[in-house]
């Protein structure tokens, strides 16, 4: 009987990875320009020249993004991941009356915030 219950821990694992890594590797293709999304931009044209701007933005999503993939500083870059894409996704879609576009976002942030939830198994198992 425990040994059913270990693969069971073992496949929630799994499964908990592949989804943290399809949703890291959405936002590394959004931050390498492969396919639309939603980008750091407008938090960083403030500050920075255009084209600085632009690099800064996809640097700082590609930075999150690899580290939610690999694991490490989970939380944290999650958390500054969701927190960069909320406020991005907040400036762009709702000054152009975009719901759907800051939805699609709102549930990718869901997402992120999920992938770590469940660490503190992962931390007991090391």
């Amino acid at each position: 009987m425990p040994h059913r219950n270990a693969q069971a821990q073992n496949l929630n694992q799994t499964g908990q990875n592949l989804v943290r890594v399809v949703i890291a590797s959405y936002f590394l293709a959004v931050a390498l320009g492969l396919i639309p999304g939603t980008a750091a931009l407008p938090l960083t044209e403030p500050f920075l020249p255009a084209p600085y701007a632009d690099a800064a933005s996809k640097a700082v999503i590609f930075a999150t993004a690899y580290l939610v993939l690999i694991g490490v500083w989970l939380r944290f870059s999650a958390l500054l991941l969701a927190t960069v894409l909320f406020w991005s996704s907040y400036i762009t879609n709702i000054g152009a009356n975009n719901l759907e576009g800051f939805w699609r976002d709102l549930a990718l942030i869901g997402a992120l915030i999920l992938t770590y939830t469940q660490t503190l198994p992962r931390a007991a198992n090391r």
